[in-house]
């Protein structure tokens, strides 16, 4: 095996998230086209790599199936990224920033559950893979064989070739045939005379007067003298003497047709 270095791209990386990321039930692939007009294709990862550090962080657009965890569906994904770029490239995934730029609602599927994400495989085991050993053989090809010469006996004569006689094409009388369409004479109205209007000429403006400004007169206004006011005093209430009330009599009721 080669020990020669060499270097992974940007691009690696940001396709083995996007591969991950689709794994993860919750998250949604979406078409540019599908998006709208000025829409983007999602997931969308931008990787920055630190080849010092051995690391790599992203930053991620994602759309999410709605209704869903939203938040489990995210850290799902987010584990599964790291444990996939560390699996195929010893890389070690030192930040992922991710954005929800949509959430997609899908009435005819089913909805994604914590017990879906519990059940999704984070990782992948990488195996080496081992092929037999193939021998390679040479195809074995029989030679070429000698080409036999042909011998063409010059002497006989070119046998006569006959055609066949030429088949008349007829070129006219064709109209003969036709009932002939008698033509109707197309009279065309008298061209009619097109008269122009006399050219009107521009009536001048009236000039407009105006009144030269007069000079703002004083206004006087009467003076009115001030009156004196005067407040009367408080005086107390004075007392007021009433009758002491009379002492109601006793009045006795006698019954009907009685003597008093």
């Amino acid at each position: 095996m080669s020990s020669q270095p060499f270097k992974i791209s940007e691009r690696v990386f940001e396709k083995i998230a996007t591969v991950a990321t689709n794994s993860v039930p919750g998250a949604v692939k979406q078409d540019a086209k599908l998006a709208g007009l000025a829409g983007r294709s999602l997931p969308r990862f931008v990787a920055t790599i630190d080849r010092q550090a051995h690391a790599v962080h992203f930053d991620a657009e994602l759309a999410i199936a709605f209704p869903s965890p939203a938040r489990a569906v995210v850290q799902e994904i987010r584990e599964s990224i790291a444990a996939r770029v560390e699996s195929f490239t010893s890389f070690k995934v030192a930040r992922i920033n991710v954005t929800i730029a949509s959430f997609v609602s899908d009435a005819t599927g089913p909805r994604v559950t914590r017990e879906d994400l519990r059940w999704h495989q984070t990782g992948i085991d990488a195996r080496s893979i081992i092929l037999p050993t193939f021998h390679v053989e040479y195809p074995i090809v029989q030679r070429r064989a000698a080409l036999a010469p042909i011998t063409v006996n010059r002497n006989e004569a070119i046998s006569h070739v006959e055609c066949p006689p030429r088949i008349p094409v007829q070129t006219d009388g064709f109209l003969d045939t036709v009932e002939r369409i008698q033509l109707r004479p197309v009279s065309t109205p008298p061209p009619m005379r097109v008269t122009t209007p006399p050219p009107v000429e521009p009536q001048g403006l009236n000039q407009i007067t105006v009144a030269p400004m007069q000079p703002l007169r004083q206004v006087s206004a009467p003076e009115f003298p001030e009156r004196k006011v005067s407040v009367v005093p408080f005086q107390a209430p004075r007392r007021i003497s009433a009758p002491q009330p009379i002492s109601l009599k006793p009045i006795t009721i006698h019954p009907f047709g009685g003597t008093q």
